[in-house]
């Protein structure tokens, strides 16, 4: 898809509107502004602190949902756990694709659904699910998709923006999320022991829920 917008121009015998062609933002357009918002990331978002929140991963198998370039996936894989990045872009699984194998034989990347993650049942222990939610839909409905593709007694971890902020990368209001709802939407889709922590991070909540057994 082009865009076209139309700029005023002073020339000359030249019509008031000049439309210019506008190109989409390009892979690498959009790689490197993912990558620039990583920058200085782990001082606010503290991503061993939220990683720790799963518990034991050598030999677990964990969903990345949202995973964009990578950032918590290569974290993961560090941990030696079979990593699934799932996107609903292909080109930043693409890049992550370029450097897996460098990091670790263990890391799939998995193009999913805007309504879907496209888990096969109960095919991950644990679930990761950073800065995505507020650009799902249905957040209730996906989290009823999402439980079945959890193990019994497997762990969902959600971290997400408490408010918009001016110093960091955080979505408009209209994207963020309430730590409020997002337990609601857990109950609803059956989740249980769900524990809450909206103080730790200066930014953002963390969220912990069990699948029942």
């Amino acid at each position: 898809m082009t865009l076209t917008i139309f700029s005023c121009s002073g020339e000359k015998g030249s019509s008031i509107f000049k439309p210019k062609r506008v190109s989409p933002p390009s892979i690498e357009d959009r790689v490197a502004l993912s990558q620039a918002e990583n920058l200085g990331r782990a001082s606010w978002q503290q991503p061993t602190f939220i990683v720790g929140k799963l518990g034991e991963l050598e030999g677990k198998t964990v969903a990345d949902i949202g995973s964009g370039t990578g950032y918590f996936t290569f974290q993961l894989a560090h941990k030696k756990a079979k990593v699934i990045a799932i996107d609903i872009d292909k080109e930043m699984l693409a890049f992550i694709d370029t450097y897996k194998s460098n990091i670790s034989p263990d890391i799939e990347t998995r193009l999913a659904e805007p309504n879907n993650p496209m888990l096969g049942i109960e095919e991950v222990d644990k679930v990761l699910i950073v800065n995505t939610i507020g650009y799902i839909k249905n957040l209730s409905a996906y989290l009823k998709t999402l439980r079945p593709g959890i193990t019994k007694g497997g762990l969902l971890v959600i971290s997400d923006y408490k408010a918009p902020a001016a110093n960091v990368p955080t979505p408009s209001v209209e994207k963020i999320v309430s730590i409020e709802k997002l337990e609601k939407d857990l109950l609803d889709a059956g989740y249980i022991n769900i524990s809450l922590d909206d103080t730790t991070l200066q930014y953002q909540y963390v969220v912990t829920a069990e699948v029942p057994e």
